[in-house]
């Protein structure tokens, strides 16, 4: 599977496990991958509809207030994708 370059950035910053939509944002941003929020959203959505990442949603509590959290994780096809990405940059030692 081909996978574009945000798609490759975020199947990279999960690779360490599941992040919530913020936390994945801070991470992407913190490798100077930067997305509006609406635009992280539909990249995710259509991350999702390709098989690359799952997502949940989940309930928190933040300061008392329930809020409302997306989650999300590499699946085995992204976990593909990333390999195949890293082999084709050169790079060994996929995960």
């Amino acid at each position: 599977m081909n996978a574009t370059s945000q798609q490759l950035a975020v199947i990279g910053a999960l690779m360490g496990g599941e992040l919530s939509g913020r936390e994945l944002r801070a991470e992407l941003e913190r490798r100077e991958v930067t997305m509006k929020r609406p635009a992280f959203y539909r990249q995710m959505a259509r991350a999702e509809d390709a098989g690359l990442v799952k997502g949940r949603t989940a309930v928190t509590d933040y300061n008392g207030v329930p809020i409302t959290e997306r989650f999300y994780e590499v699946t085995g096809v992204g976990r593909s994708a990333w390999n195949e990405a890293m082999m084709n940059f050169g790079l060994a030692g996929g995960v």
